[in-house]
Parts: structure tokens; C-alpha cells; sequence
């Protein structure tokens, strides 16, 4: 598998994986925590090299220019800051379906499909884009009307498309993505 596809198809096994824990009401602190520690081992031992064989998938599937590993930590921290942040169930699964579902599916057609390219951002496109908006709009629907559940998938993906950094930084938008989406969800709650 090449490496964007191998990487957006753990980004997405691993979001339905907590958003099934999570409906069955296994999903606690603890099992993200441990995720979190899996990931932070894994990027250690790509980053030092320990094994080269290890270290060699690993660079296959991060982002160039990154530290070795550090999606699966900024993914599991943004999981686990809209676990805590969002204690609604219907909150936090809405910002998860973004995460998994919008920004999964827009990154595998950026990368794969995207040809017109966003005047603001050459490395996302309008493709991505469209179908990161419908593909996390169809899971929201199924907790919130379709018209909350669209606005709330549009504007987070926009502003994921956004070159944001923070003092010379770019912001991760394994940590954005579920912000910025279960604000928007949780301040629509009281409108359903």
C-alpha cells in the first residue's frame, strides 16, 4: 500500500474503532490513554531508529517533513481533548465522524483524485474538500438534521484547509478537526 492510502486507512479504521467503543459505552479515558501511549512508543521507537525495518514503515506512511510517527500523537490527543471537552455522546461522535470520516475521505481524494487545487492552499483541493463535506455530513446526520450536520461539516473543513500556524508551527488538523467541530456541535445542541 502506498504510504497517503496505508496512513488514511489507519486514520479511518481508528476512528470507527473509537467511535464503536464508544456506542457500546466501552470508550473511557483509559483505552484512549493506553492509544495514546501506543502511539507515543511508536513514534519514539521510529524516531530513534531502534529498528530499521520499523523505522522504515513508519517513514513510509508520515507526512514528509515530520517527526516519524507524530500523526498517530496529534490524532490521539485531539481524540482524547474532545473526550474530555465534549462528555456529550451525540457531541463528541459528531467530532469524531469529522475527524474519521471528512478529513480521512478529503486527504485519500487530495491525494489521490484532487486536480483543482484551493487558491489559498495548493496541498488541499476542491475536490478533498467536497467530498470530505458530503462523506462527514452523511455520518453526522445521523446525530443532528441534515442542515446542522452540513454547517457544521463545511465549516470545519474549510477551516481545516486553512495554512494556520501558531508561532511558526503549523496546527495539526488531527487536533483542529475534532475542535473545531464539537464546538460547533455543542453549541448547537440546544437548536435540535
Amino acid at each position: 500500500m502506498k504510504g497517503e492510502f496505508f496512513r488514511k486507512t489507519i486514520h479511518i479504521t481508528a476512528g470507527l474503532i473509537f467511535l464503536l467503543l464508544h456506542w457500546k459505552g466501552y470508550l473511557t479515558i483509559w483505552i484512549l490513554s493506553g492509544a495514546f501511549l501506543i502511539a507515543l512508543i511508536v513514534t519514539v521507537v521510529a524516531s530513534s531508529n531502534i529498528s530499521k525495518h520499523f523505522t522504515s514503515l513508519i517513514t513510509r506512511i508520515e507526512r514528509p517533513g515530520r517527526i516519524k510517527g507524530i500523526s498517530g500523537v496529534t490524532y490521539m490527543v485531539g481524540v482524547m481533548l474532545a473526550f474530555i471537552l465534549f462528555s456529550q455522546e451525540q457531541v463528541f461522535a459528531a467530532a469524531i465522524i469529522v475527524l474519521t470520516l471528512g478529513d480521512g475521505f478529503s486527504g485519500l481524494v487530495d491525494h489521490y483524485y484532487g486536480k483543482k487545487k484551493l487558491f489559498y492552499n495548493k496541498k488541499k483541493s476542491v475536490e478533498g474538500l467536497l467530498t470530505g463535506v458530503l462523506a462527514s455530513t452523511a455520518g453526522v446526520m445521523l446525530l443532528f438534521p441534515w442542515y446542522i450536520a452540513l454547517a457544521g461539516s463545511v465549516i470545519t473543513l474549510l477551516i481545516e484547509t486553512l495554512p494556520l500556524k501558531i508561532l511558526g508551527w503549523e496546527v495539526d488538523d488531527n487536533l483542529l478537526v475534532p475542535l473545531i467541530s464539537g464546538a460547533f456541535f455543542y453549541a448547537c445542541l440546544g437548536c435540535v
